[in-house]
C-alpha cells in the first residue's frame, strides 16, 4: 500500500484564510488531511512563481496577526484535518549574480539593481536555511517551533527548509528541537558528520545511480529522519511525476507531494500526514 501526503509550502499571516479553504474544502470534506508548511513570521512576498519579477519587504508579521487564518487552521488541526510544519522563519531569501558575488536580501531595489546590471541573467537565489549563520538557524528555528506550537495549540515534528535548501549547521538545529526533515541531503556533505549518515548517504546516492530517482522511502540520519518531497509547480515535469509515483506505488513506498494552495491539485488515495509518515520511520 502507498502512503501519500501533501505537503503544502507557504502559509504565513500574508495568506488569506479562505484561498486554503477554496483549494482544499472538498479534500477535507473527505476526511483527507494536508501538510501546511507555516512561517512563523514571514516578510511579505510579491509577484510569487515569477522569477522575473519577484521581491519582497523586510517587515516581518507574525502569524498571530492573521487572527482569521489562525482561527481557521485550529479546528482543522484538532480535527485531524491539518497537520503543521515548520517552514523556515521569516522565508528571506538572499540573491546575487552568482557564487563569487554579494549576496543580499531579495528587496524591490536590490533585484531591480541586479536586473538592470544584467538582464536575462540567470541569478543565484539562497533559501534563508541556506545564506544564515548556524548561531542564527539555531535561535530562529527554536523560536519558530515554540511559536507554532503556541498559537495553533499543536505539536510541529517537521521542518520544511525553504526552496528545500539547508546547511549542516541547520540540520542541527533542526535535530535539536526533535524534528525531522521534509527534503533529502544533496551530493555534497551538507549534514553533520556521522556514520548514519555516511550509511544514509551511500544508500540515498546508490539507489539515485540505480534508479534514476530520489531516494524514495524514510532515511534515518540517527538524529533525525529524511523525506524526499516531489514538486508539483508550473516548471514540474509531470510525466516523471506520474512515473515517480507509479514507480512508489508498485514498491510500496510513501510519496509526498510539495505544492503550494494556489496550485490545487487532485489528490491520490490513501492518504496520511506527513509527520506520522516521518514518524512511522517507513524504510
Amino acid at each position: 500500500m502507498t502512503l501519500f501526503a501533501i505537503r503544502d509550502d507557504d502559509t504565513s499571516a500574508w495568506t488569506e484564510p479562505g484561498h486554503l479553504e477554496s483549494v482544499y474544502r472538498e479534500l477535507w470534506d473527505h476526511g483527507v488531511p494536508v501538510s501546511l508548511s507555516v512561517i512563523p513570521e514571514s516578510v511579505e512576498p510579491f509577484h510569487l512563481g515569477d522569477p522575473e519579477r519577484f521581491y519582497q519587504r523586510l517587515e516581518k508579521k507574525p502569524l498571530r496577526e492573521n487572527q482569521g487564518l489562525v482561527d481557521c487552521l485550529r479546528p482543522l488541526i484538532r480535527a485531524g484535518k491539518a497537520d503543521v510544519m515548520l517552514h523556515g522563519f521569516d522565508h528571506v531569501y538572499a540573491v546575487g549574480r552568482s557564487r563569487r558575488s554579494p549576496y543580499r536580501p531579495a528587496t524591490k531595489e536590490w533585484m531591480e539593481e541586479l536586473r538592470s546590471d544584467t538582464p536575462g541573467a540567470r541569478l543565484d537565489w539562497l533559501g534563508e536555511c541556506k545564506w544564515k549563520d548556524a548561531a542564527r538557524l539555531s535561535g530562529e528555528i527554536e523560536r519558530g517551533k515554540a511559536y507554532l506550537e503556541a498559537v495553533l495549540d499543536c505539536e510541529v515534528r517537521v521542518f520544511v527548509p525553504p526552496s528545500n535548501q539547508i546547511s549542516a549547521g541547520g540540520v542541527k538545529a533542526v535535530a535539536a528541537n526533535r524534528m525531522n526533515l521534509s527534503g533529502l541531503m544533496g551530493r555534497g556533505f551538507d549534514r553533520p558528520l556521522s556514520a548514519s549518515y555516511a550509511r544514509a548517504y551511500a544508500r540515498r546516492w546508490l539507489f539515485r545511480i540505480t534508479h534514476g530517482r530520489p531516494f524514495p522511502r524514510v532515511l534515518d540520519l540517527g538524529t533525525h529522519k529524511e523525506l524526499a518531497a516531489h514538486s508539483l509547480t508550473r516548471a514540474a515535469d509531470y510525466d516523471s511525476l506520474r512515473r515517480s509515483l507509479e514507480f512508489c506505488h508498485h514498491d510500496g513506498a510513501p510519496f509526498v507531494v510539495a505544492v503550494a494552495a494556489k496550485h490545487g491539485l487532485v489528490c491520490y488515495d490513501p492518504t496520511s500526514r506527513l509527520s506520522k509518515l516521518l514518524d512511522s520511520g517507513k524504510k
